[in-house]
């Protein structure tokens, strides 16, 4: 399969460099700011990254699902009628976040005159989103690449000038980011006129149908922020701001297995999906047994990282965030196990069936939060990376079996093939 390995070195050069960068300025970030000041930004990424899911109802998901049916619908008019939903769900979002500013900043730590800029990120991602997946769906990882990489330089320059520079502290970080997905947000929605992939028009049906599968989506969103963040969120709530700060620096440092993942699942599924299309029966024993090969890459990537990177923690990490080293095993491990049960969970995708692959992430989401609230207290703030990887395991196992029982793959009987395709 060299054009699955050559596009797994795009995005995964991507994802490098994409993380490099962050990772490189973790010093920088983890001495300018205090425990405190990361602990909000920290938080303000986890319940952007929440309001992203409502703003547009997810649709962005069902964008993609829907591009490899395209020729069913028109397209274009199918994208500008999510776009619609995206506008009118922004403003359903913001009355609900009027009413509920003390509650979240009780949570968070975001003062209720900066909560504004939680909505203008999430509005900004639906259409960075949109970009990103259609050149993913479309297989051209070269300008995915060159977009997301381009994004993450303009917001850790400005990150840089706001921080270190004018001294706003976390205000600065949460600045940069806004004004980073504000101005791709445009220029993703250019390019996709510019590729006569979206329209002013809406269509009602269309609409109706991008929602119901957009429920579907948000329904993954919210397992899976529940499975990512959970213990983030939790931790700040159990163990205060600061021990989720240096949690964040630790996560920060587990990055790079998480990245060279993200390039394989990027890539996996318009393989998937067009070998399925083409060519049937026949390609699922490849499929399979290149999905076992790639289990033993994350698995051994995991084992093979966490000594370097809890022996560069203490470089690049200041004092204050000293005990980040000890979480990174965990972090590490529980990204490989959720690796593998993405991989499984996008013949749901496949099967249409978005709401079993919700089903999976949001019981691992809960197993994450529980095992949190009975860890840190128990075992202090590694209590949650323990949990993290509690709830990896248990996403793994049952997004798997419900792959297994929704579509039919030779996940045992590789050998059973090989010996009837021979004889």
């Amino acid at each position: 399969m060299p054009k699955l390995w050559r596009s797994v070195g795009v995005y995964g050069g991507a994802s490098l460099l994409k993380g490099a960068l962050p990772f490189l300025m973790l010093p920088i970030l983890a001495r300018a700011l205090s425990p405190h000041s990361l602990g909000i930004e920290a938080n303000f990424r986890i319940v952007a990254g929440l309001l992203s899911l409502f703003v547009g109802l997810s649709t962005a998901g069902s964008i993609q699902r829907q591009y490899y049916d395209r020729e069913e619908t028109n397209f274009p008019v199918y994208v500008g009628s999510c776009a619609w939903i995206a506008l009118g769900s922004s403003g359903v979002v913001a009355l609900v976040g009027l009413l509920l500013t003390g509650p979240l900043a009780a949570l968070t730590g975001i003062p209720p005159e900066w909560q504004w800029t939680l909505l203008a990120h999430a509005m900004a991602t639906w259409f960075t989103s949109v970009a990103l997946g259609l050149w993913q769906v479309r297989e051209r990882p070269k300008s995915f690449a060159l977009f997301q990489i381009s994004q993450t330089v303009f917001d850790l320059g400005l990150s840089l000038l706001l921080v270190l520079v004018l001294k706003w502290d976390w205000q600065g970080r949460v600045l940069a980011q806004v004004a980073a997905a504000g101005v791709f947000a445009i220029l993703g929605l250019f390019l996709m006129r510019r590729d006569r992939l979206i329209s002013k028009r809406f269509h009602k049906g269309y609409a109706k149908e991008a929602s119901r599968l957009g429920f579907g989506f948000m329904a993954n969103g919210i397992g899976g922020l529940f499975l990512g963040a959970g213990d983030r969120l939790a931790l700040s709530h159990l163990a205060g701001l600061s021990a989720a700060g240096t949690y964040a620096v630790a996560y920060q440092l587990a990055m790079p297995l998480q990245y060279a993942i993200e390039s394989v699942i990027k890539t996996w599924p318009p393989i998937v999906f067009r070998r399925l299309k083409s060519e049937g029966d026949e390609a699922k024993v490849d499929l399979v047994r290149q999905t076992y090969k790639f289990d033993v890459i994350f698995l051994g990537g995991a084992l093979l990282l966490a000594p370097v990177m809890m022996l560069i923690a203490h470089p690049f990490a200041s004092e204050k965030h000293q005990f980040a080293a000890n979480h990174i095993p965990w972090l590490l491990f529980a990204y490989a196990f959720s690796g593998l049960a993405r991989l499984r969970a996008v013949y749901l995708l496949y099967a249409r069936e978005v709401w079993r692959q919700a089903s999976s992430l949001l019981l691992a989401g809960v197993v994450n939060i529980g095992a949190c609230f009975a860890l840190v207290p128990r075992f202090g703030p590694i209590g949650a990376a323990q949990a993290a990887l509690i709830s990896a395991v248990v996403y793994f196992v049952v997004a798997w079996g419900v792959s297994a029982a929704t579509f039919r793959m030779p996940w045992l009987s590789l050998g059973t093939q090989k010996r009837v395709k021979q004889g």
